[in-house]
């Protein structure tokens, strides 16, 4: 299922906001460092240095390590990656304070905030208490290196009542409310996420029903539909069609005949040739399926209303409504192989089945007359699995 996807796109979206994160403090840091370079921002040069050489590359490094699991393909969805970025920020930007205090105060919340995108809450914790140290230590060893100060703090009594001790207070009542902003807003995605998969599985099932209901009204027993939605899932896979968009498209396939609903039995029926004004009657299930889905909300039914109005055009442009080539859509172009195919092989009021082998010359001698060419060759591809699903899924 597409929801199963869905968070471990999202980890991997945070951990790209967290790289970027990564290069704009490392920015910043070059920056304060110009600044120095400049005499505009006066600190010891010796002193800042030292503090680039450490905190440069560890800004450098968390970034680097989301680009370095991309390109080695490792599951970004891992929070290791996380938990690593996570250290280093806190240890650089505990670094720069301890040289520049108060001027980067500020910074020591950008750790728990920045990581507490994840909706993680061990993460989250585990980053505060990582820079509540990291800024414990940092007051005390800004105190020992006789770094500039920003701050009157002469002992270490007052470096810890005055100093250590108000910022940590101010940094847990504001990531207090972060926390309690994310986990609010967490709850109501999960609200939503849990109603939308399962509206997703109710809609699925009346598809499902629905079709069935539609090919049983022509003497089918609803395997028909069932095949060529799976059929139309493996050409789609072989396409590169996935996520969301390949189970919308395998739940549309279903649908293809519902306009079927909307004609006499009598002539769906009919055992024998239809005539002109018989078949004139039937040409209009696609435009009734058309009708009955358009105004349907949702991707399955914008990707089923398509599928039911073109199914039966053809390449060459003889088909019912005579739109031509590309032109036809080309889930529909997908659909009409898949279709004819199941057809041809399966018993009809009007005609006996006919074996494999036959029906998949037919398709390929079609290419570029009744059928997408490019389509014909994915087919090719694909004909073991139809056989498959034939051996899986046999009319009653």
């Amino acid at each position: 299922m597409e929801y199963e996807h869905i968070y471990e796109r999202e980890y991997d979206s945070c951990n790209k906001f967290v790289a970027k994160a990564g290069i704009f403090l490392m920015l910043f840091a070059s920056f304060i460092w110009l600044l120095n370079i400049l005499n505009i921002f006066v600190i010891n040069q010796k002193t800042m240095n030292m503090v680039m050489i450490i905190a440069i590359p560890m800004f450098l490094s968390s970034s680097a390590l989301y680009y370095i699991f991309k390109k080695i393909k490792i599951n970004t969805q891992s929070l290791a990656l996380a938990y690593i970025s996570s250290t280093l920020y806190s240890l650089a930007i505990g670094w720069l304070y301890t040289f520049l205090t108060y001027h980067t105060i500020l910074l020591f919340l950008l750790p728990a905030v920045l990581f507490n995108i994840y909706g993680n809450k061990k993460l989250t914790y585990y980053v505060m208490c990582s820079t509540i140290v990291v800024m414990f230590f940092a007051h005390f060893a800004s105190f020992y290196c006789q770094a500039i100060g920003d701050e009157p703090l002469t002992t270490m009594r007052t470096i810890l009542l005055f100093g250590f001790v108000p910022k940590m207070l101010i940094y847990i009542a504001t990531m207090y409310v972060f926390i309690f902003q994310t986990k609010h807003n967490r709850h109501m995605i999960n609200r939503v996420f849990r109603y939308a998969r399962d509206m997703h599985q109710t809609q699925e099932e009346l598809v499902k029903s629905f079709a069935e209901i539609s090919e049983s009204k022509s003497g089918q027993t609803g395997q028909h539909v069932k095949r060529v939605s799976l059929y139309v899932n493996i050409m789609a896979r072989e396409l590169k069609i996935d996520g969301q968009e390949l189970e919308s498209l395998t739940t549309a396939a279903m649908m293809h005949d519902v306009g079927k609903l909307m004609i006499p039995t009598e002539i769906i029926d009919k055992p024998g040739k239809l005539t002109d004004e018989e078949f004139a009657v039937i040409k209009k299930h696609t435009q009734f399926g058309y009708d009955l889905l358009k105004n349907s909300p949702g991707r399955t039914m914008e990707i089923a209303a398509q599928i039911a109005l073109q199914h039966h055009e053809r390449y060459d442009g003889r088909g019912y409504a005579g739109i031509k080539g590309e032109a036809i859509d080309y889930y529909s172009r997908i659909m009409s192989i898949c279709d004819v195919f199941d057809a041809l092989v399966s018993k009809r009021s009007y005609k006996s089945k006919w074996e494999p082998k036959d029906a998949f010359d037919e398709i390929c001698a079609q290419g570029g007359k009744q059928f997408d060419p490019q389509l014909v060759v994915i087919f090719k591809n694909c004909y073991p699995q139809f056989l498959e699903v034939m051996k899986n899924l046999p009319d009653d």
